[in-house]
């Protein structure tokens, strides 16, 4: 299909992203709701990958507004080479660097001149991103890598999210019991709201939590043997999601 252009429009400044338009993307063949690689021209050794939705927007060009001071009504040239979506953004706009725009507190971070993360001196280790299609590889380190995982897992659950559940929340629902629970989910087959607790290892619970608490526990490595400690529902998201891997057909 001939290249396409999108034009910016405010929205699409604030969301970091384009429309494609639905003509492209059913003319290049792309599927809605998979993750395709970009390239945007005039930003060299970038490697981006950005998401298709039905209506023809594409996401995650952050990189774009960063590296060029693209305003409503810009052109931005698209096409589809390979298995790759080009951007091409309009010629002459001026180039900036990629930096947030000035926050309160950027000016004391430029006097101490680094960020928190790179002032500590890490040491130089690969850290994996989550990012969707490598939970094969990428493994849960604290509590709240469980919520990613269980995000992308929750469709082959009996569960789906609703909400954390802040104190304001549970004083709105008149809510009182001894531990905070951290999240609502809610039964897909009955629709009922239900408490759920978040732990890397179910051995975990027992030290702040009892059996009665809440009703689902969702953790990384079902490990408690005393199963009287536990609520009576335990989603272990390891093993749900080895079982999802093992016949090769599920992208996670």
């Amino acid at each position: 299909m001939p290249s396409a252009t999108a034009t910016v429009q405010k929205s699409y400044i604030a969301l970091r992203g384009l429309n494609l338009g639905v003509d492209f993307v059913r003319g290049n063949g792309l599927t809605p709701g998979e993750r395709h690689a970009v390239v945007i021209e005039g930003i060299p050794d970038l490697e981006i990958d950005g998401k298709v939705y039905a209506d023809g927007f594409l996401s995650g060009l952050s990189a774009l507004y960063r590296h060029f001071d693209l305003e409503v009504g810009d052109q931005v040239g698209v096409d589809y080479i390979g298995t790759t979506i080009v951007l091409s953004p309009p010629q002459g706009k001026r180039s900036v660097p990629a930096v947030r725009k000035e926050h309160p507190a950027d000016r004391e971070v430029a006097e101490r001149g680094q960020p928190v993360f790179e002032r500590q001196s890490p040491k130089h280790i690969h850290i994996e991103p989550y990012a969707p299609g490598n939970l094969e590889r990428w493994k849960p380190q604290t509590e709240p890598d469980i919520y990613m995982v269980f995000g992308a897992l929750s469709e082959f659950t009996d569960y789906r999210y609703c909400c954390g559940t802040g104190t304001e929340l549970l004083d709105r629902l008149g809510y009182a019991a001894g531990t905070k629970p951290d999240a609502i989910l809610v039964d897909r087959s009955t629709g009922q709201c239900l408490m759920a607790e978040s732990e890397m290892n179910s051995k975990a619970f027992k030290a702040n939590h009892g059996p009665n608490d809440v009703d689902v526990l969702v953790c990384w490595i079902d490990d408690e043997e005393d199963r009287s400690t536990l609520p009576r529902t335990v989603l272990g998201l390891k093993a749900l999601l080895e079982e999802a891997l093992e016949g090769g057909n599920v992208d996670l």
